[in-house]
């Protein structure tokens, strides 16, 4: 199981990575830096369905996928805890595969925009809470110097979601997101070096 973990959360960031750099040449005008992920799969973009199915859900999977093989290899409760709490990343990538953002990704718009930001939401916050849960578990194994690592990501994340919603900053939202999704996506290869 912790070969198929290790596995599992490098590809998953594979596929991100992948994801990004195939569909962010397809979408005409389309920013990295200015726009954000979820507005590669908007609504009414002709190929938002491709990008959901063939980007954003098997992202989301190989999540789940490695959080429940990376349970499974470890008998610490608090480590399993926090692997249910980060599971909440891929569900929000398979939420966002079926429900795109509308144009200009809204924090409000139409019942599928309004969706995708709970997803989106619940993402953020599953975590950020399993950034906080591992940081925690460092600090009371005597483990200053890594859980220092964790606690920078949970708040590079923290930070990122509330400045992505500065209206001052819509020109950045792109690039403040990639940031947040690094945070969030370094954790699995980081978790396999720390605990597996």
């Amino acid at each position: 199981m912790k070969l198929l973990a290790t596995v599992l959360a490098f590809l998953a960031v594979a596929w991100l990575i992948g994801t990004l750099l195939v569909f962010q040449r397809r979408k005409l005008f389309y920013s990295p830096v200015r726009q954000t992920i979820g507005e590669l799969a908007e609504f009414g973009f002709p190929p938002f369905r491709e990008v959901s199915r063939h980007g954003f859900l098997p992202t989301g999977l190989l999540v789940i996928a490695f959080c429940a093989s990376a349970a499974l290899a470890l008998d610490d409760e608090t480590l399993q805890q926090a692997l249910a709490l980060y599971a909440l990343v891929g569900v929000s990538y398979i939420g966002c595969a079926f429900f795109p953002v509308d144009s200009g990704a809204p924090m409000t718009g139409s019942w599928r925009n309004n969706i995708h930001m709970m997803f989106a939401i619940a993402g953020y916050l599953g975590g950020i809470a399993a950034l906080y849960l591992l940081e925690r578990h460092l600090v009371a194994g005597g483990r200053e110097a890594a859980a220092a690592v964790l606690r920078t990501l949970a708040f590079a994340v923290i930070a990122g979601v509330v400045l992505m919603n500065q209206g001052w900053l819509a020109r950045w939202r792109g690039a403040v997101q990639r940031v947040v999704e690094l945070a969030l996506f370094s954790a699995m290869p980081l978790f396999v070096l720390l605990f597996l």
